[in-house]
């Protein structure tokens, strides 16, 4: 019996070796698994209000765009002036509009920015960045509305098609209502900056 112990112990040794190895690579999958599950996009719908729209996350740090795919940014004035004013909500998908030269994602306030104004270059990055880098480009700005402009507050751009006289603005905007969806709304002047 003690020499069938012996026999055994080197196929004994072998197994266990095999099954740490084993454990070792399960682990270091494991790992890498998780790892990659980093960079996955987890989204949630939230409601406020009677308006929902899709709050998107994610963890991406290795992308070449550094584009904010959070929801735009919300204030409490921009929750009261849209249930205030009286806005016009196109339910239409803005997604067949050319995108020649434009490097911003699909769906965002800063793509359908950068869309109805092509002159604009794509290096202003998030929305909370545009009015700062485009007075740094030496691009015009300033907190006087123009048709045509560019206005940014907080992480969202719109498009402003009319200045009103009564000190508020018409703008049109994708992302507000829901992703992807373009919608228009008069709001006080004195919301956005402005890039020209």
């Amino acid at each position: 019996m003690h020499q069938a112990l012996v026999n055994l112990k080197p196929l004994l040794i072998k197994w266990v070796v095999l099954c740490v190895s084993l454990v070792f690579l399960m682990t270091i999958l494991l790992f890498q698994g998780s790892a990659s599950s980093n960079n996955t996009i987890s989204q949630r719908t939230v409601g406020r209000n009677n308006n929902s729209y899709t709050e998107v996350e994610t963890n991406k740090t290795n992308s070449n765009h550094r584009q904010s795919i959070l929801p735009p940014f919300k204030s409490e004035m921009d929750i009261a002036v849209a249930q205030s004013s009286s806005s016009a909500v196109s339910s239409g998908n803005y997604f067949s509009a050319s995108s020649a030269g434009n490097t911003y994602y699909r769906g965002y306030c800063t793509w359908y920015a950068k869309s109805k104004r092509p002159d604009l270059p794509n290096s202003l990055g998030n929305a909370n960045t545009w009015y700062s880098r485009a007075q740094a480009l030496g691009l015009p700005t300033g907190s006087v509305p123009k048709p045509g402009a560019i206005g940014q507050q907080g992480m969202h751009v719109v498009y402003v098609e009319k200045v009103n006289g009564d000190g508020t603005i018409f703008v049109s905007e994708m992302n507000y209502r829901g992703f992807g969806v373009v919608s228009h709304r008069t709001v006080p002047a004195s919301t956005f900056q402005y890039i020209y």
